[in-house]
């Protein structure tokens, strides 16, 4: 059922609606992109290692899994921000009724950060990867190279782990400041 509103605003919110919806999109496929680029990446340095050296290799493909991951967590800042204009002029235009189309995890109020999107199924990958790699080769590094590469990798944790802190309390500062609605 369609509720009744100013012809201004209703444009102004249907061109935001689909602007939205842009951005998840815009967002998803960059993701893809990344990923793409990333698996090219890995065949490409598989094919040079013998001239790059194992360390070269794990130092490379360790940086652009970190690289990945951070960019996996913007995506999903995006896409949450996206979803929860989305849902908010959604809910401008529907009355919700039990049959209607929206998730009703959707419909129960804003949407956390941590959420069961696809954004964490790619960021447990590059994770998944940057192990497998360290268990596969961290042992043929030389003994020169190796507290080269344990820096990169506590540096480059730190540095995730800090840009994940920094994402989560901008969506938590976004949450707290959007007026929003949710439904009773």
């Amino acid at each position: 059922m369609t509720l009744a509103m100013d012809p201004d605003r209703k444009d102004f919110l249907l061109k935001m609606y689909g602007s939205c919806w842009d951005n998840v999109t815009r967002a998803e496929d960059s993701l893809w992109k990344v990923f793409a680029a990333y698996t090219a990446l890995f065949a490409g340095l598989g094919l040079t290692i013998e001239h790059i050296g194992t360390f070269g290799f794990l130092f490379i493909m360790t940086i652009f899994s970190f690289a990945g991951i951070v960019s996996s967590l913007i995506a999903n800042s995006w896409f949450v921000r996206n979803m929860g204009i989305i849902s908010n002029i959604e809910k401008e235009f529907l009355k919700f009724d039990a049959d209607e189309v929206i998730p009703k995890s959707w419909t129960l109020g804003k949407v956390p950060f941590l959420n069961v999107e696809n954004w964490w199924t790619i960021v447990a990958l590059f994770s998944a990867i940057l192990i497998a790699i360290h268990v596969v080769l961290l042992s043929t590094v030389s003994e020169a190279d190796l507290p080269k590469q344990i820096l990169l990798d506590v540096f480059g944790g730190i540095f995730v782990g800090f840009y994940w802190i920094v994402l989560q309390r901008n969506h938590d500062k976004f949450i707290n400041s959007a007026p929003g609605k949710t439904i009773s």
